[in-house]
């Protein structure tokens, strides 16, 4: 046993790099593994799905669905690249957000043929509508239409 503690050789430099490398690529590892896991684990992904966009010159109503694990609170709302902030939901999503697996119908009235976002120039063409909200954006394109006499 004291011959080789007298042994003067030790592990080579290349053996002692090697060891000293992989163990910190295997400590590297655990931290990020561990950490990722917390994050995905602590964020709750939303989901947000336009099923149906009516506009006319007049007014329009646009339909999500919260298909996500949490309840969605809306931001804003980009008409045509503008921020339109006078509209209403039914049922309200105001303060409490739209609650998972729920539908709300948003409402906006445009102001007339002149003095909107929405001009008669409009029908026909595709417009784009982005509805913020927290965590993403979602993005839908429609076309303009007449509108009847009475709206």
């Amino acid at each position: 046993m004291m011959r080789f503690f007298r042994n003067k050789r030790g592990l080579g430099a290349p053996v002692g790099n090697l060891i000293i490398l992989t163990a910190a690529v295997l400590l590297s590892t655990t931290v990020v593994l561990f950490a990722s896991n917390v994050t995905a684990n602590q964020v709750q992904k939303e989901s947000l799905y336009i099923s149906q966009v009516d506009l006319s010159i007049n007014n329009g109503t646009i339909t999500i669905i919260n298909t996500g694990p949490t309840s969605i609170m809306v931001k804003q709302m980009v008409i045509k690249g503008e921020t339109f902030s006078n509209y209403t939901s039914n049922p309200d999503i105001g303060v409490n957000g739209l609650a998972k697996g729920g539908n709300a119908t948003l409402t906006f009235t445009n102001g007339g043929t002149n003095g909107g976002i929405l001009t008669i120039n409009d029908i026909g063409r595709p417009v784009t509508i982005v509805i913020s909200t927290t965590q993403a954006s979602y993005f839908i394109e429609t076309l303009v239409q007449a509108g009847s006499a009475g709206e």
